[in-house]
C-alpha cells in the first residue's frame, strides 16, 4: 500500500553539489545547511511526497515546485 507523507519544513534556498565522492558531497551539503540556518528570510513551504511525485507548496497552497517521478 502507498501513502502520501507531508511535511512542514522551512525553504532557505537551493545550492549546486559539486564534486563525485559521495563523503565529500555529503560534507559540503552538510557545511552549507549549517550556513544557512542564520539566513532570516527563509519561509515556510509544506512538502508532499506521494506515488506520483514530490511537491513543495507555500503557505498559500501555491506550487513552488513540483517533479513528477516514480517514486514507488
Amino acid at each position: 500500500m502507498h501513502r502520501m507523507e507531508c511535511f512542514k519544513l522551512q525553504y532557505v534556498g537551493t545550492f549546486s553539489v559539486p564534486g563525485t565522492d559521495q563523503g565529500v558531497r555529503s560534507e559540503f551539503v552538510r557545511r552549507q545547511l549549517n550556513n544557512m540556518k542564520v539566513i532570516v528570510r527563509a519561509r515556510g513551504v509544506l512538502v508532499i511526497i506521494s506515488p506520483a511525485g514530490v511537491k513543495v507548496t507555500d503557505n498559500k497552497g501555491q506550487v513552488c515546485v513540483k517533479s513528477l517521478c516514480n517514486l514507488f
